[in-house]
């Protein structure tokens, strides 16, 4: 393409060979390996998005051997420097190759793809730097976002440009432009939305009756697929890759309360629900069969429509018509998800576990909860509590308040909070912030890095080899000798001073970092919101360096204290990058 990229962005595992194909290309072209590795690193974002281990390739030494030995052969390598990319501890000649640690350890930046999934993702590598603590293992978050234009319906868009104008296109990003969706009067914002609902009844209806007559279905039954649903209803939707931590079955647990839910004389409820199982997975396919079978009985017949052969066009038809969008995974199983996003921008509330990008878009008003994001031990209690809060809560609060109508037959309070919900998730969660957090965060100081470290043949990358050999060799000779907190009484607004000296007999002062280690959770051997405090170099006395710096205490609670020195270099970008530390 005549491109030659400074970044290159790695999202999952599978794409982990191209930095190892960057690597084999500077070898060859005579740089050492470790050089290469150096230079590919300070080039690369890695993006995970599984939430579990099992979730990633694992490839054996024999695997490795067969598929990339004859690539690698004539650059010099030897199949355990290749695999040590891709394991845990490099050098335990036991591990298979894991296409996500590959990715992780040639990449300078890694984040998840939600707050949630980068704390989880810290979780389940900090094995790669034991030494960190947790809240520092340097794998940060871009939440995931939705592109506006092309998933929101078009009577949506005709009336966001008319009451905020075509910012909403061109600044998705900009809370003051969603403000002006108050502007908009709730019964237009409703008639838009019942007309989107009642073009998905009339879709769903289609695609059941080319189902039936596909699959040979009754004259009676094809008739009386235009019966099934009605447009004025409140349509939940639940839509997604039926693996079974999405829990699709939750729903049905209570059948008998299902059906007095649905079929409420008053205060009627439909389901729609879609999508597939992966062909391997033998319990998502269960799942379906079981939905597929309550589907057929006589009293959900014409309230729960399974729609089949689940693709895009149904994905569309869905996220802009369906009033509920029902979302049920197991915490902390979903790394993001983005259908909820879409269900937002289209005036739909969401009703899921605080899970993914939910955690953070759920503030009260933007839509309901399932749970308050805790955690079960067994599996079993939790889908039953679970269960009964969805029933709960359908029978409590969202049908309620859809059909509490004013005089004008609009239902006020959902109003206000559909609009809550567009103004708040959509003006966050959009691919238009999520890009210009990726460019801020990461692209950008990639680009600069690898701008630096390229010049003069990639001179500047020896020097820091030079300097990491150094730090190597030297960090067993690295201790605290002195530290000391000097104060004149604790109290909100009172200036304390940190004092700590550090013995080094083979590292610099100036390759040092030292920082108080300030904690207030008031429990004592625990650091729950460490905040790292760096003290200043003064000069060296007793054989030491001594650092100290003031501090102002702003917090209130028992204050703790420690202290840590770690490596410093500018193109070390977290300061436990490197999982060397020492603490006192």
């Amino acid at each position: 393409m005549g491109k030659t990229p400074t970044v290159y962005h790695l999202n999952e595992g599978h794409p982990s060979f191209a930095a190892l194909e960057r690597i084999r290309k500077y070898v060859s072209d005579g740089l050492p390996l470790r050089k290469a590795a150096e230079i590919v690193k300070k080039s690369t974002l890695f993006t995970t998005h599984t939430p579990v281990p099992a979730g990633f390739d694992v490839f054996s030494v024999d695997q490795i051997n067969r598929y990339l030995g004859p690539i690698f052969s004539e650059t010099g390598f030897n199949i355990n420097q290749l695999m040590g990319f891709g394991r845990e501890n490099p050098f335990d000649e036991t591990e298979g190759f894991a296409m996500a640690i590959c990715g992780i350890r040639l990449s300078t930046y890694r984040n998840g793809v939600s707050a949630l999934h980068g704390k989880v993702s810290r979780e389940m590598f900090k094995k790669l730097w034991n030494n960190a603590l947790e809240e520092y293992v340097p794998i940060g978050h871009v939440t995931n976002g939705v592109h506006l234009p092309t998933f929101i319906a078009e009577n949506f868009k005709t009336l966001y440009t008319r009451y905020m104008s075509e910012a909403w296109v061109y600044k998705p990003y900009d809370f003051d432009v969603w403000k002006d969706i108050e502007k908009i009067p709730d019964s237009a914002l409703f008639e838009a939305k019942e007309k989107q609902r009642s073009r998905l009844i009339m879709f769903a209806r289609e695609r059941l009756k080319k189902h039936l007559i596909k699959s040979g279905g009754t004259g009676s039954e094809i008739t009386k697929a235009d019966e099934v649903l009605r447009p004025d209803v409140l349509t939940i939707g639940f839509a997604r890759r039926f693996a079974t931590y999405k829990r699709g079955y939750l729903l049905f647990m209570d059948e008998a309360r299902l059906e007095k839910i649905l079929n409420d004389h008053d205060k009627p409820v439909q389901i729609l629900i879609a999508g597939k199982a992966h062909p391997k997975d033998d319990g998502g396919k269960e799942i379906i069969k079981k939905i597929f079978h309550i589907c057929r009985k006589p009293q959900f017949r014409d309230k729960i429509v399974f729609i089949e052969d689940y693709d895009i066009e149904v994905a569309r038809h869905l996220s802009h018509g369906v009033d509920i969008w029902l979302n049920t995974p197991r915490r902390p199983m979903e790394a993001s998800g983005t259908s909820g996003m879409k269900i937002a921008a289209n005036g739909g509330l969401n009703f899921s576990i605080l899970d993914g990008w939910w955690d953070e878009g759920y503030n009260g008003e933007t839509g309901f909860a399932i749970g308050a994001g805790e955690q079960y031990d067994k599996e079993d209690y939790q889908d039953y509590i679970e269960s009964m809060e969805i029933y709960d809560k359908l029978e409590n609060e969202i049908v309620p308040m859809f059909y509490n109508r004013d005089r004008t037959g609009v239902p006020r309070e959902w109003m206000h909070m559909m609009k809550q919900a567009i103004k708040v998730c959509a003006a966050f969660f959009n691919t238009s912030r999520m890009v210009m957090e990726y460019t801020d965060k990461y692209y950008m100081p990639l680009h600069e890095l690898h701008m630096e470290v390229s010049e003069n043949n990639y001179e500047n990358i020896d020097k820091y080899l030079d300097w990491k050999e150094n730090v190597i060799s030297g960090w067993d000779g690295v201790s605290f000798s002195y530290t000391n907190v000097v104060t004149n009484g604790l109290e909100m607004g009172s200036e304390i001073t940190f004092e700590a000296s550090v013995i080094s007999e083979k590292i610099e002062h100036s390759n040092l970092d030292i920082f108080a280690v300030v904690d207030f959770d008031g429990e004592s051997g625990v650091l729950e919101k460490p905040e790292f405090v760096k003290l200043q170099y003064v000069d060296d006395n007793n054989g030491g360096h001594y650092y100290k710096t003031s501090y102002n205490v702003e917090k209130a609670g028992k204050m703790k204290v420690g202290f840590a020195v770690l490596p410093s270099h500018e193109y070390v970008r977290n300061i436990f990058e490197l999982n060397f530390v020492k603490w006192a």
